[in-house]
């Protein structure tokens, strides 16, 4: 190969290469874009964003107050409920409340489950613990 024919490849490379870097440079111009396209769109979707996370707080405040009344409620005809059963009934309840959740354990089930069915065998236990002494029917 002759020297001018070296120079002749060399310099089609060098235009290749060329024609490549603008073809990148293009290209990355246009990722450029497309991000400050999105980050513009991110920012002006922002203000909608924390105004509807603020309407959904205020709408949670006003339904606490409630919501909490409602349960106090609940725990408390549950409370009194638990309270009119005479003691053997508690003693079972609490055993197959035991008995479910053990079960539910030992098959693997969700915590969840699993603790939704000791919550009876709990609240029995407390009315028991805590109950009034002299309508015990139990041996000591």
């Amino acid at each position: 190969m002759t020297a001018a024919e070296t120079k002749g490849r060399v310099l089609d490379a060098a235009h290749a290469v060329q024609e490549n870097a603008a073809e990148a440079a293009t290209a990355a111009g246009k990722a450029a874009s497309a991000a400050g396209k999105a980050a513009e769109a991110v920012g002006n979707q922002a203000p909608e964003v924390i105004r509807a996370f603020r309407v959904g707080i205020d709408d949670l405040a006003e339904r606490l107050p409630d919501a909490a009344a409602a349960a106090r409620a609940g725990a408390m005809a549950t409370s009194e409920s638990l309270r009119a059963m005479p003691e053997p009934t508690l003693r079972l309840l609490a055993a197959l409340s035991i008995g479910l959740g053990t079960g539910l354990y030992l098959a693997g089930a969700p915590r969840l489950a699993t603790l939704v069915a000791f919550t009876p065998a709990v609240l029995a236990a407390v009315v028991i613990g805590f109950g009034d002494p002299r309508r015990s029917t139990s041996r000591r």
